[in-house]
């Protein structure tokens, strides 16, 4: 995978036309704007690629740890195959900060074919309605689906029990 992710690293970097870019700019540009993949993929790329030693970080900014122009044999109009996306979210360890346990929920949905955007609306309902945490709301939601939560549901639990503020 890890020639396949310098590939995609250059890739992005040739379209964006410089070297370097904030993590926003990475995410916007690979979801919205190149429509390689979902915002929460394009946040489990960006840091793989920090911690494969692709990119590296510098202040704000993200930049390439090679050298973009000795990446030979880039298709014009480059995407990264559906393998490569599946191979991605599969490599990505369940983290421990809300942010990112609730973008873990997000990719568990899209594993079963629940859009992001879907997901996270009925996350809010459920959260509004049962005045939940949205982590909890997102569990609820899986569930309904009949998705097995209980990898994440201790990590869900912990998050919800150590939390200082509402969401």
């Amino acid at each position: 995978m890890m020639n396949r992710l310098t590939v995609c690293a250059a890739a992005f970097f040739r379209s964006r036309g410089r070297n370097f870019v904030t993590g926003k700019e990475f995410i916007n540009e690979v979801s919205l704007n190149l429509r390689w993949m979902s915002k929460s993929d394009a946040g489990c790329l960006l840091s793989l690629l920090v911690e494969k030693n692709i990119l590296c970080k510098s202040g704000d900014y993200f930049k390439p740890a090679f050298d973009v122009l000795s990446v030979k044999n880039i298709p014009i109009g480059y995407k990264p195959e559906l393998s490569f996306i599946s191979e991605l979210k599969s490599t990505m360890p369940l983290r421990n900060t809300r942010e990112s346990t609730f973008s873990s929920l997000i990719t568990e949905a899209e594993k079963y074919g629940i859009k992001e955007e879907d997901f996270t609306s009925e996350a809010a309902v459920i959260r509004d309605k049962l005045a939940v945490d949205i982590l909890a709301a997102g569990l609820i939601v899986l569930k309904g689906k009949g998705i097995d939560i209980d990898e994440i549901s201790d990590i869900v639990y912990e998050q919800i029990s150590n939390r200082s503020s509402p969401s």
